[in-house]
């Protein structure tokens, strides 16, 4: 036994199911208008179609594309239309052929080489850390006692009646290796 409440939830979604199944037909001629607004900038709003621009300018410019598309121009000849009247900045994607051909080449050859240096970085940071030995060690206490020399005769120039602090572990380090060394 079907309760009333289980009857419309059925129905709602069947009404929903046909709704969203229902699909107007756009003519070709205003896919293929609506495809140029969206390709070509307005001149007073940068960085905006003609598409999503509702300046009259744009306005007025998906207008002209609208009636060179009836009389038979193709996508092609209506770009060129815009491109002779404001230049080859009205298109938003730059032409693939000539100089411009590098704009369309460097974005991938840096996005590859940004890649590259991640990994390599990545690479050497796994890299294990090589630990300093006894003597390199020594060689650093037997330089920071003759930095130590230099900084008392700098002090004692300039005045100052203060003690240099040395390391203990490598004069620790040091002191254990010269005697056995003896």
């Amino acid at each position: 036994m079907l309760n009333w409440k289980n009857l419309w939830v059925c129905l709602t979604i069947a009404l929903l199911l046909v709704a969203c199944e229902i699909q107007q037909e756009i003519p070709s001629l205003e896919r293929r208008a609506h495809k140029l607004n969206k390709v070509i900038m307005c001149p007073v709003c940068p960085g905006e179609s003609i598409d999503q621009s509702q300046n009259d300018l744009a306005v007025q410019m998906r207008g002209i594309v609208k009636v060179k598309l009836e009389q038979g121009w193709t996508e092609e000849q209506i770009k060129d239309f815009f491109v002779d009247g404001y230049g080859p900045s009205v298109l938003l994607e730059p032409s693939s052929s000539g100089f411009n051909l590098v704009l369309w080449i460097i974005p991938p050859i840096v996005l590859f080489m940004a890649i590259l240096t991640v990994v390599i970085i990545l690479l050497f940071m796994r890299r294990p850390i090589i630990k300093s030995t006894d003597s390199e060690i020594c060689d650093f206490a037997e330089l920071n006692r003759g930095l130590e020399d230099e900084l008392l005769i700098i002090e004692t120039a300039l005045g100052y009646n203060s003690d240099v602090v040395i390391n203990s572990e490598c004069v620790e380090v040091a002191n254990s290796q010269n005697k056995e060394e003896d």
